[in-house]
């Protein structure tokens, strides 16, 4: 798995298995994303006149149309978690995504800094919401890591 960065601080996701990234800046201005391994990973990388090359010897146009449409529809469900009316209701969603994750993913990161990444919200509210959170008995922590949710109130 790997982390997918808009910049080097701003975490957008998780994402876990193999993927094709970079195709959009065939069309495009270059969108610069930055991936940052969450263990040993492998990475192939081509030009753009190479990868142009072995599309068109092979045909794969349609899967390459495949792969940009899944691509936008994942950086679109990103991105649709970000508007949310407020704070809370961000941290509650990405508190559900962790818990939905992988073990590889929750024993990765903390809790803290997995939403501050994502969020960029205060350290000091992020930590209040948590200990709150942590009192009420909604979500379960062990050094930090997410360990389970039992519930969590929809409102803060």
């Amino acid at each position: 798995f790997f982390g997918i960065y808009m910049n080097e601080e701003r975490l957008l996701t998780f994402y876990e298995g193999p993927a094709v990234l970079g195709l959009t800046n065939f069309y495009a201005p270059p969108t610069y994303f930055y991936i940052k391994p969450g263990e040993t990973i492998s990475v192939d990388a081509l030009t753009v006149d190479d990868a142009k090359s072995v599309i068109a010897e092979e045909n794969l146009y349609e899967s390459v149309n495949y792969i940009l449409a899944n691509n936008a529809a994942e950086y679109y469900r990103v991105f649709a978690k970000t508007i949310n009316p407020n704070n809370y209701a961000f941290i509650r969603l990405l508190l559900i995504e962790l818990d939905q994750s992988s073990d590889e993913i929750k024993t990765s990161v903390t809790v803290a800094s997995y939403i501050i990444k994502r969020s960029w919200l205060s350290r000091s509210y992020v930590m209040l919401v948590l200990s709150e959170l942590r009192k009420g008995g909604y979500i379960h922590m062990k050094d930090g890591k997410l360990t389970g949710i039992t519930s969590l109130p929809e409102r803060f």
